[in-house]
């Protein structure tokens, strides 16, 4: 039988990832709007494209470059979050899901793209959650395996 040892213990997160949170002001103003918007890329797309979404629709990725109330409202929004560079050139690829009761998005990356984000216009009461996965859990693999449950959620 191994002898009890006394430890100080406690967890230093070294590599944070940040996530960033914000709310549009007036976001009722604009959200008929989105969801309009939203419906005619659908009609006009039909197909739309099956990459990260199961049964609902997602069109195809177009670049944001201004000029329809979507396309000028995220370019507004990566214009003024504080922690940007002021005056950086952002290259932005969007796509529109639209997810009816049942649909959802399998885990998927970005492995091009420099930062990623989600604008939800719509949620009916009950939808689920967003899960994000450590981008350091492919790096520490073996090692995840040895904590529990508990540990990995809350140090991920």
């Amino acid at each position: 039988m191994s002898e009890f040892i006394n430890l100080d213990y406690y967890v230093h997160k070294l590599f944070s990832v940040p996530i960033h949170y914000l709310s549009i002001n007036d976001f009722s103003d604009k959200k008929k709007q989105l969801i309009d918007y939203a419906y005619k890329l659908r009609d006009k797309e039909k197909t739309g494209r099956k990459a990260s979404n199961r049964g609902g629709w997602q069109s195809q990725p177009f670049p944001i470059d201004g000029g329809d109330v979507f396309q000028d409202l995220l370019i507004n929004i990566i214009s003024n979050i504080p922690s940007f560079k002021k005056n950086i050139n952002v290259k932005c690829d969007a796509w529109v899901n639209i997810n009816p009761s049942g649909s959802f998005n399998v885990k998927h990356c970005h492995p091009n793209c420099h930062i990623a984000g989600v604008l939800w216009v719509k949620i009916p009461k009950n939808s689920g959650d967003i899960v994000f996965i450590s981008p350091h859990d492919f790096t520490s693999f073996i090692e995840m395996h040895s904590y529990k449950e508990d540990f990995k959620r809350d140090t991920n």
